[in-house]
């Protein structure tokens, strides 16, 4: 009954509540995630830079910049560069360290694009949040926005990962439905690298690389499990469903852990790197 009420009313989980999820994680994002995570970063990144014409004095779009790893790569990796930051979330903004080749823009990746020029940026780079907004718009945007031969490149989770988080989450909200104050709908995840791939390609791009990989988070116990997935982002959104913060919640995550017998969280991922290439 509740859930209908919940829809009735139109409580549908918004961006605003995907901003605020990682405003709560970002003083710890980079010890929790990227620690761990940037690595595969690096691998896209890699692969990016070696697909552009020129490395020196490019315009870089980072979408859902968090931290900005990436653009700490980047500027490295293409330097006289400058770059275009772009998060809904202030927390993850003011994470950047100032610097004068960075514009930062608290915005959303639809509507920064949706305003931006025409073939204004050699390089976009998208992690670990194109399923927050509709993967096809967005990469049909990044096309536009691309001069020829510009590269996109995008880290993505699948469908299949955090599998344990999955098996516990529908019992968590069922001992807890008077605490439900938002309906989290399913997030357009790939299902596999070919959906990426596909998508990109209705858009206009021709493919240059690509993986399909996963990680494995260990953990010496359910407490432990439960600590990470609320403070990595993983689980933006639902956390708003269902206060994940809260200490009898937290609590009874671990108890469902504990019974599954859940001693690792597993992340299920895709990348892609696409060049807009010269017509004719």
């Amino acid at each position: 009954m509740r859930v209908a009420w919940l829809f009735l009313r139109n409580r549908i989980i918004t961006k605003d509540d995907i901003a605020a999820s990682y405003d709560a994680v970002s003083s710890k994002y980079d010890d929790v995630f990227m620690g761990t995570m940037s690595a595969y970063n690096d691998e896209l990144l890699e692969q990016a830079v070696r697909r552009l014409r020129q490395r020196q004095g490019l315009s870089i779009l980072d979408l859902a910049c968090g931290t900005g790893y990436n653009i700490g790569y980047l500027r490295a990796a293409c330097p006289g560069s400058r770059f275009d930051a772009v998060d809904i979330s202030s927390g993850m903004l003011g994470s950047i360290p100032g610097a004068a080749d960075v514009v930062r823009h608290h915005r959303d990746m639809l509507s920064f694009l949706e305003s931006a020029g025409r073939d204004t940026y050699d390089l976009i780079v998208c992690s670990w949040a194109l399923k927050y907004q509709n993967p096809r718009k967005l990469i049909r945007q990044c096309y536009r926005v691309l001069r020829q031969n510009g590269v996109l490149a995008v880290i993505v989770n699948t469908r299949q990962t955090l599998p344990e988080v999955r098996r516990v989450y529908p019992k968590l909200l069922a001992n807890n439905v008077d605490r439900i104050d938002k309906l989290m709908l399913e997030l357009p995840n790939p299902k596999t690298e070919a959906d990426l791939l596909r998508w990109a390609r209705s858009s206009g791009f021709s493919a240059k690389a690509g993986n399909s990989l996963s990680h494995v988070f260990w953990f010496d116990g359910p407490s432990s499990a439960v600590e990470f997935v609320t403070s990595t982002g993983a689980l933006a959104g639902f956390d708003a469903m269902i206060d994940l913060r809260d200490r009898k919640v937290k609590g009874e995550m671990a108890v469902l852990f504990g019974q599954a017998q859940t001693r690792s969280i597993t992340h299920s991922f895709v990348y892609g790197v696409f060049e807009k290439e010269e017509l004719g």
